[in-house]
């Protein structure tokens, strides 16, 4: 699973508000519209060689809540519609348009041994291809060493209920990576 870019709930969260100019994903225009209400646009693009996809394009616009917000724990929700185009290797693109269910969920601490868990599900319902249901979960852990070296462990996984013919229905995997932050 490749994503080239994206602008959902990813397990490592930008902070929609803009406060936090160190995050590599641009959250897409977030903008807050009331106390603890947020809307943003989507733009993502993503392949996978595991399913078969050469190339899927995602853009919609979503609204959400902040359900908790701490010093150490957030947890939001959204919900938006999307337009979907996926090019599945052998066959013609498609065009169809998909609802959002998401939610997102972070434990962080702060000092010298930060750590981050992090969590997002989200929930593509098809509103033009009937029966078919894409679901995408997200976890990570992220642990700080020293001198701004990092310990990560994530795992995702892709589900569609109606993959092509012959296309697996699910794409899964771990990654464990050691960073530097600068």
């Amino acid at each position: 699973m490749g994503v080239l870019a994206h602008d959902r709930f990813p397990a490592e969260q930008p902070d929609w508000r803009g406060d936090d100019e160190s995050e590599p994903v641009d959250p897409g225009h977030g903008q807050i519209v009331a106390q603890d209400v947020v809307r943003w646009s989507v733009r993502q693009a993503e392949q996978s060689e595991e399913l078969d996809l050469d190339l899927r394009l995602l853009f919609g616009a979503v609204g959400g809540r902040d359900i908790i917000q701490s010093n150490k724990v957030e947890w939001r929700w959204g919900a938006g519609i999307l337009g979907n185009r996926e090019d599945y290797t052998g066959l013609e693109a498609t065009t169809s348009a998909e609802a959002l269910l998401a939610t997102y969920f972070n434990f962080f601490t702060f000092g010298d041994w930060e750590n981050d868990i992090a969590s997002s599900l989200l929930v593509y319902p098809s509103l033009t291809e009937s029966g078919r249901v894409r679901v995408d979960f997200d976890i990570s852990y992220r642990q700080d060493l020293f001198s701004d070296f990092y310990l990560r462990f994530s795992f995702y996984d892709q589900y569609d209920s109606k993959p092509p013919e012959g296309a697996s229905d699910n794409d899964f995997g771990t990654t464990i990576a050691v960073g530097w932050d600068w």
